[in-house]
């Protein structure tokens, strides 16, 4: 009989799988507050990059990015290169308000999402990647496979949003039919 069997003398399995619950909730909320930590020390280092950057001149710029890739990587390893470093330069630009990032999505979202230039396509996004938890797969495919949304994005609801099968995601409301209505 395995350890996993229950056998004469020993209790039933529901202690342990309710042990086993706790623990990986524990692990699952460290790894939320840990990602999330990272996010928000990216953003802010992108805040500081914009902040040296907005008086100075282009040259300055490159030379400031290239300068802090060369410490940063010395001093923290691999993740602060200069392509890195303009992704949390973009990212602070496009997410310039700090305490509307979501804790439920990665670097990896927002790096994707940061490259989306229309504010209300991205906020569309980042709101729909979060109730639907997207994988950052799931929010590439569909921001490269959905038409671009206009800029005027109404709420789903009044358009009578529906839900794309299979995929827990809306579907993004057609002009087409909100001419007719």
């Amino acid at each position: 009989m395995s350890q996993t069997e229950n056998s004469p003398g020993l209790p039933d399995n529901t202690v342990y799988d309710s042990i086993r619950t706790v623990l990986a909730n524990a692990r699952q909320k460290a790894y939320t507050a840990v990602n999330f930590a990272m996010v928000e020390a990216y953003w802010e280092i992108g805040r500081q990059i914009m902040e040296a950057q907005k008086e100075q001149r282009a040259e300055y710029g490159a030379g400031l990015i290239r300068y802090l890739a060369g410490r940063l990587t010395a001093e923290f390893g691999k993740g602060f290169t200069v392509t890195n470093l303009k992704y949390m330069r973009q990212f602070y630009s496009a997410f310039p308000i700090g305490h509307t990032l979501c804790d439920q999505l990665s670097w990896s979202h927002y790096r994707l999402l940061a490259k989306i230039e229309e504010p209300p396509r991205r906020e569309f996004y980042v709101k729909e990647c979060a109730e639907c938890n997207w994988s950052v797969r799931q929010l590439e495919r569909q921001i490269t496979q959905r038409p671009p949304l206009c800029l005027e994005i109404r709420t789903l609801s009044s358009v009578g949003g529906r839900t794309e099968k299979g995929t827990g995601a809306r579907a993004v409301p057609d002009r087409k039919q909100d001419a007719g209505r």
